[in-house]
């Protein structure tokens, strides 16, 4: 991409209609729209011109803000539609059919990576290791297969963000699993994935890139003084509710003291993992690393988080990439995308 003039529509979204009439100028101002804010402030930098659309229910207004300010590029920050995340790949599909370049991951790796049964059939082949698991359906009864041992974590199938993942997502027995299951099934109308639970270090690899991908140096959860009987989980408190991460000193940091025969096998299945679930523009993968044995890749997650003091912005700063340079690099890669 020529450095020069360009405009960027910032497209993003909102849970319901009345929001579409949101007051762009103070909402930016608030922590629900750091994102957004981080990523205007920093193409304005770049000296490009930023308009923001919003998308709920209808692809239409989308369409015709396209039509009528013809940007060059669509900064994609969609992670839902209709209510659903796992309806983010066909909006990106959308973006396609518009025929206008957009950033992020295109709508097969979203896809792929969004139902976490799938991402595991697809990556098993490769040789990644991967929980096992089963998925139990909304109306039926869960039924632990022989060949998985206590304890399972359940999850749901398509949210990523820890949604819906607490403390009791761990279960023991067959009555907690059947009670985490339906509570999965009542609040998220959708299946849930029941896997092994791995024991070990929780580490978040970001990457970057379409064909040749970067990877930055390695962030992990620290459970600081969580009780010795509370299973070491990122669950959506421990990653998003700061007064809990407070009250127990839980952190993000750099992992700083992995053995560099370690690092390199993560940054390897990171790069196997990419390639296998058609990765592109930039994603971060969860993955446990056990007391013994390769690193067990939990999930794939395309289009992070991305505002400025997050895990992946500021694995990239600690690679040399700062901010803007980032959000510079993301556009690139827009552009660059190989057309469907």
């Amino acid at each position: 991409m020529k450095r020069e003039h360009k405009r960027v529509l910032l497209l993003s979204f909102v849970t319901r209609k009345e929001d579409l009439a949101v007051d762009l100028a103070s909402a930016l101002k608030t922590p629900e729209w750091q994102s957004e804010s981080d990523i205007a402030r920093a193409l304005k930098r770049l000296g490009h011109e930023v308009d923001v659309c919003l998308v709920c229910d209808e692809v239409e207004p989308v369409a015709a803000r396209v039509r009528e300010w013809k940007p060059d590029i669509v900064f994609n920050l969609v992670d839902e539609f209709r209510g659903k995340s796992v309806n983010d790949w066909k909006i990106a599909s959308y973006l396609e059919l518009l025929g206008v370049p957009y950033t992020g991951c295109g709508p097969r790796g979203l896809l792929l990576s969004k139902d976490k049964e799938l991402a595991k059939k697809v990556l098993r082949p490769h040789r990644i290791r991967v929980p096992d698991c089963f998925v139990c359906e909304p109306g039926t009864t869960p039924r632990k297969p022989t060949r998985l041992q206590w304890p399972l974590i359940v999850k749901t199938l398509y949210e990523e963000g820890s949604v819906g993942i607490a403390q009791a997502s761990i279960v023991n027995d067959e009555a907690q699993l059947k009670e985490r299951v339906d509570f999965i099934h009542r609040t998220f109308t959708q299946p849930a994935l029941a896997e092994e639970f791995i024991e070990g270090r929780e580490i978040y690899v970001s990457i970057l890139g379409n064909e040749r991908i970067r990877v930055f140096p390695l962030r992990e959860i620290r459970f600081g003084t969580l009780p010795a009987e509370a299973p070491r989980i990122a669950s959506f408190s421990a990653k998003w509710d700061e007064e809990y991460r407070k009250r127990w000193g839980i952190n993000n940091e750099f992992a700083t003291d992995l053995p560099p025969e370690t690092v390199r096998r993560i940054v390897h299945l990171a790069r196997r993992t990419a390639r296998a679930l058609n990765l592109d523009g930039y994603a971060r993968l969860d993955l446990r690393l056990p007391a013994e044995g390769a690193p067990v890749l939990l999930e794939a997650n395309p289009n992070p988080f991305l505002a400025r003091k997050e895990d992946f912005a500021l694995s990239a700063e600690a690679s040399g990439l700062g901010f803007v340079r980032l959000i510079s690099r993301v556009l690139k890669l827009g552009f660059a995308r190989v057309k469907c």
